[in-house]
């Protein structure tokens, strides 16, 4: 059966989150962040109506809990890849962003107005960072595999990181130079879900977006 949904989450709240740390190792979840899962699980079974699933995640801490925990709940495979890793942020990895500003000024300004839609990605300049085409390709790659030729299954989730999501969700809308269309900096908030309906090889259609409404239910 080919993949019918691709659903596209953000890790729960991870310490990680309230350090407001840039990228680098990742850490274990906050006990706000173990809360959000289990009503991730509820939100998932009961309104998304996920029945037969394939898990994949960013290989790193938060995002491996938080996968796992969804494995458990939906027995589902559930495997990392390192093509969904992060972008690497070079010099501003792991450095929160307090420490970012007073250490590399210009490179911590130019993340944040990337990151408040106000720069495009070529024009973000940051020391040792991984090269834009490069995180493009590996994602890429990783849908072409997953999407282009999948396992059995009805429904794709992948649990990731805000640059890996950011960076899929720009891939499955065409958001390209190419395509006439801007690399475009979307929202994904902690646990926020995200659901595209699979309509052919690279191409999807939103159906919502960083939905976390059941978090304050």
């Amino acid at each position: 059966m080919p993949i019918q949904r691709i659903i596209l989450l953000r890790h729960a709240h991870s310490e990680k989150n309230a350090e407001d740390r840039h990228g680098g190792e990742g850490r274990d979840l906050t006990p706000s962040g173990y809360n959000e899962l289990a009503r991730l699980t509820l939100y998932l079974k009961s309104r998304v109506q996920i029945c037969n699933i394939r898990i994949f995640y960013t290989p790193i801490t938060q995002a491996e809990i938080s996968a796992k925990y969804l494995g458990k709940q939906f027995k589902a495979v559930c495997d990392s890849d390192q093509r969904i890793r992060p972008l690497n942020l070079g010099v501003l990895s792991g450095l929160s962003r307090e420490e970012a500003a007073k250490l590399f000024p210009e490179p911590a300004k130019s993340l944040e107005e990337w990151r408040k839609g106000l720069l495009r990605f070529d024009q973000l300049i940051i020391p040792n960072a991984e090269h834009f085409s490069y995180f493009w390709a590996r994602g890429v790659s990783f849908l072409k595999d997953r999407l282009i030729a999948p396992n059995e299954t009805a429904d794709l989730l992948i649990v990731g990181t805000r640059s890996i999501l950011i960076l899929l969700s720009n891939i499955l809308l065409r958001n390209t130079s190419l395509a006439g269309k801007p690399y475009t900096v979307f929202d994904f908030n902690n646990s926020g879900v995200t659901i595209l309906k699979h309509i052919r090889e690279l191409d999807a259609e939103l159906i919502c977006h960083n939905e976390t409404s059941f978090l304050h239910d």
